[in-house]
């Protein structure tokens, strides 16, 4: 079932529900109200009965024969009925059977009016007090004009309602083709968007509705994907090349040694050569295995509790290990009162990875020069600062280095990939860790990353 048919019949159950709830709560009470009228009117026949059986003596001529005038208009199949204290029936002699039990005389005079229904007819009890005793008087008549007016109110009722679904139903229709009546066009736009012209977009309308905000979303999404595919493209350019430079050089420097016999030290030169180029290959390899492992794993990534301040102090021990004329001063004086505030989430081993990129880059790009690394406190976060004295970067590649196998101009004269960055970048944004980079050309490099606090 499409949308459009889907709203319309939910609208048109919707307000058919409410609209007969309306008309049957307007049925009842008009019930209602005509059941107590004619109540009120069949009392209004027991105080005539009263006036002209029991206050004859008492009314003068004129009030008696306007009281007579209005008892000789009976009510359709109306019964009246007078009983004594005896409860025997007095005045009307027409009518000697008695339709009412002791027990219902006794309730009138007790509760001085009762009103009840019996099959079609309503019945009203009074009692009367006279000075020729006590009666109590019943009125039975059935309401042929109101149960009528009921029937023709109910038909009346159920013939508008009928006419109302209909209208309601295309109205609904109406209604719901004009709410998404942008969606085939919608629909369209992106049944033409494939993977060879994902620069196109869907428009978005000049509603702000639901609709518009789908578009939207489309949009951003379609924004990332040809951004994704642009990176795939210039990375798997970028890694071909890579990857065929170190391969051509070996094949070349084997093929030249292979021409003609060479010297034992001839061999060992060129075999040194080989290794330097295996080794450089099996680095880049390294790399875009583990780039290519943190984008596909992440739902099986393993978070735990980490210090910052102790693993840092790890990270140090182990770089001075790996490279015995690293030089790095750390500085962590500005501690929270509470330990618990340098708690964070995060994977080890990922971080020490990204950690091993930064120090590793700092060191090369500065010649060794001592790198300086400092913990900080913030109100929302604790930040790490690594500092060394090294090229720099120019500003205008400041938001390029985190592109896979990028290199500044500066930085062609050092080995190396292009790889760390990215993948530092790759392990923060995993993390939902900030990484910013301040850097001037002759002056040096600081990177900031910012660890939220644990919640």
């Amino acid at each position: 079932m499409t949308i459009r048919n889907r709203l319309t019949l939910q609208f048109t159950g919707l307000v058919g529900i409410l609209l007969l709830l309306v008309l049957m709560s307007i049925y009842f009470v008009t019930k209602f109200i005509t059941r107590n009228e004619f109540y009120d009117r069949l009392k209004e026949r027991a105080d005539i009965a009263a006036q002209i059986f029991l206050e004859q003596d008492e009314l003068s001529k004129n009030s008696y024969d306007l009281v007579q005038q209005k008892y000789f208009k009976k009510l359709p199949g109306e019964i009246i009925q007078i009983f004594n204290s005896q409860n025997n029936t007095q005045f009307i002699a027409d009518n000697p059977k008695s339709f009412f039990s002791s027990q219902l005389l006794d309730k009138v005079r007790k509760e001085k009016v009762v009103y009840y229904k019996e099959q079609e007819n309503q019945v009203v009890g009074t009692y009367y007090l006279d000075n020729q005793g006590d009666f109590v008087i019943f009125v039975l008549a059935a309401d042929g004009a109101g149960a009528m007016r009921l029937k023709e109110l109910l038909i009346l009722m159920f013939i508008s309602y009928l006419i109302a679904l209909f209208i309601i139903y295309f109205a609904g229709r109406f209604f719901s083709r004009k709410s998404l009546e942008s969606i085939p066009k919608v629909v369209s736009q992106v049944n033409r968007i494939t993977a060879s012209n994902l620069h196109l977009r869907v428009d978005e309308g000049k509603y702000k509705d639901e609709i518009a905000e789908l578009a939207s979303t489309f949009n951003a999404m379609l924004s990332r994907l040809e951004e994704s595919f642009e990176m795939q493209k210039t990375f798997v350019s970028n890694a071909s090349h890579e990857l065929r430079t170190p391969l051509t050089s070996i094949i070349g420097e084997l093929e030249v040694f292979l021409s003609r016999s060479r010297t034992n030290e001839e061999y060992k030169e060129a075999l040194l050569s080989v290794l330097n180029d295996a080794e450089q290959m099996n680095e880049l390899t390294t790399g875009l295995l583990n780039i290519a492992q943190i984008g596909f794993n992440q739902s099986e990534i393993q978070y735990e509790d980490i210090r910052v301040d102790e693993f840092m102090v790890e990270m140090v021990k182990e770089i001075t290990l790996k490279e015995p004329d690293a030089k790095i001063i750390f500085n962590y004086a500005d501690l929270p009162d509470e330990s618990s505030q340098l708690i964070i989430k995060g994977n080890k081993p990922l971080l020490s990875i990204a950690f091993s990129n930064l120090f590793q880059n700092a060191l090369k790009f500065s010649k060794y020069q001592p790198v300086h690394c400092s913990l900080h406190f913030l109100n929302d976060a604790v930040e790490i600062r690594i500092t060394d004295k090294g090229i720099g970067i120019p500003e205008d590649e400041l938001n390029k280095v985190f592109q896979p196998f990028y290199r500044s101009g500066d930085a062609r004269n050092f080995s190396g990939h292009g790889l760390g960055l990215a993948l530092v970048d790759k392990i923060m944004r995993l993390h939902h860790f900030s990484i910013q980079i301040e850097s001037k050309p002759g002056d040096g490099t600081t990177v900031h990353i910012l660890f939220p606090h644990t919640e």
